[in-house]
């Protein structure tokens, strides 16, 4: 014989059941909202690891168009610059590799952003490519830590080097005293010669 439920136990069974699905779709929802959680995580470390090897391959790739191209005449710009300095009773600088590889790659921005600007392609000033490499970049105390000249579509180094010494702007670069280091960079793109010269304290 079948026992009948009242209906106080029809509303228990009820709760009861309703209960237990309600926990179980918390449990549900608490594993989804986790496993968002870590692909998410696994998505921000996926792109900075992508991130990262672009950056690498970039100054690899900028390394090695240097060691095995003539892109780089710091020596030609160096003698010229500091010939400059010395007629002018200023201390020279001296040439650094890391600034010049910095140079080389604003000369790709020239090219590939199209713009020839202090400005880089993406509306930031052309010093923020300096502080992404570790120089000093902006001003500290009144005092300015970089310098950036540029020439274009010249055929030489001397020619390059002459259209920057005949700029009262430029020319006023080259012979500021706060200058210690400088780096020098050139690109060809479409039969085009671009020059960017770099100084920091």
């Amino acid at each position: 014989m079948e026992r009948t439920m009242s209906v106080e136990e029809k509303i228990r069974r009820a709760e009861e059941i309703y209960a237990r699905r309600k926990e179980g779709n918390q449990r549900k929802t608490a594993t989804v909202t986790i496993n968002k959680k870590e692909n998410k995580k696994d998505i921000k470390l996926f792109k900075k690891m992508i991130i990262q090897i672009l950056i690498s391959l970039s100054i690899y790739l900028v390394i090695y168009i240097i060691q095995n191209n003539n892109y780089i005449f710091s020596e030609d710009f160096l003698k010229k610059t500091n010939e400059t300095r010395a007629a002018n009773g200023v201390a020279p600088v001296t040439l650094d590799y890391d600034l010049s590889i910095v140079a080389t790659m604003r000369t790709f921005e020239l090219t590939y952003g199209n713009t020839l600007s202090h400005t880089r392609p993406d509306g930031q000033r052309f010093y923020t490519i300096l502080k992404e490499y570790g120089f000093k970049a902006g001003y500290l105390n009144g005092t300015k830590h970089y310098g950036e000249n540029m020439a274009y579509w010249q055929n030489t180094d001397a020619s390059a080097y002459t259209a920057l010494i005949s700029s009262s702007g430029h020319k006023q670069n080259i012979l500021d005293t706060r200058w210690k280091k400088m780096g020098v960079g050139t690109f060809t793109f479409y039969g085009r010669r671009y020059w960017i010269q770099l100084f920091t304290t």
